[in-house]
């Protein structure tokens, strides 16, 4: 099962990552699933499920040792468990919605999203760092909409030096501070949904960490 990224190549850097003085930048990605048909409908299945927040339908698509922790028992109870499923208002379903949202890669015979993960500069410190997903972002003054803009981004590497529900406070990597939106910015050691192949399709793991 994979849970890190493996040794960045040529041809991810050439997709993924660009540097143009200090200023660098993770160009989102969405690596087709067409390779293998059976991954395309399930990522189809996968996405209708969520958006209906069919929880039975979900179980279903979980492999019977889906890992939630690093460190906790792995299974389909466990993880019912973990993102409080028999409660309202589980933090499951717009996490699902946005990783899926943000595009995938293959990494050897898995398919994970987000992106992010999967192609964060390894020479970067991954808990200091985080990811721009988006362009034309606001770094503001202060940690709310109406705040003085500093400058727009577009899908920058920065670094954290601060976050909250809402807010990320962050620093580019030519040195411009000030706080972005919690909903654009995206770190490479949060969760990230991993597919994989055990005869068919399933979910093998949404963990975060390192």
């Amino acid at each position: 099962m994979l849970f890190r990224s493996p040794r960045r190549t040529a041809l991810a850097l050439l997709a993924g990552v660009s540097a143009c003085a200090q200023v660098r930048r993770l160009l989102p990605v969405n690596e087709p699933t067409t390779r293998d048909p059976a991954l395309t409908r399930f990522v189809a299945e996968l996405k209708e499920v969520v958006a209906r927040r069919d929880e039975s339908s979900l179980l279903k698509l979980l492999d019977p040792r889906v890992r939630s922790s690093f460190g906790g028992e792995t299974g389909i109870a466990e993880f019912r468990q973990w993102w409080k499923l028999d409660q309202p208002g589980s933090k499951l379903w717009p996490l699902l919605e946005r990783l899926l949202a943000l595009g995938g890669v293959w990494e050897g015979d898995s398919y994970v999203f987000p992106y992010v993960f999967a192609r964060f500069p390894e020479d970067l410190d991954s808990f200091e760092h985080a990811a721009i997903t988006g362009q034309g972002v606001w770094l503001r003054t202060n940690p709310s909409p109406e705040a003085r803009g500093v400058r727009q981004l577009r899908y920058d590497v920065v670094r954290v030096l601060g976050q909250t529900d809402e807010w990320w406070e962050v620093e580019t990597l030519d040195g411009a501070r000030g706080f972005v939106a919690e909903r654009y910015v995206m770190s490479p050691v949060s969760y990230r949904l991993i597919l994989g192949k055990r005869g068919q399709w399933r979910i093998t793991a949404l963990v975060a960490g390192d």
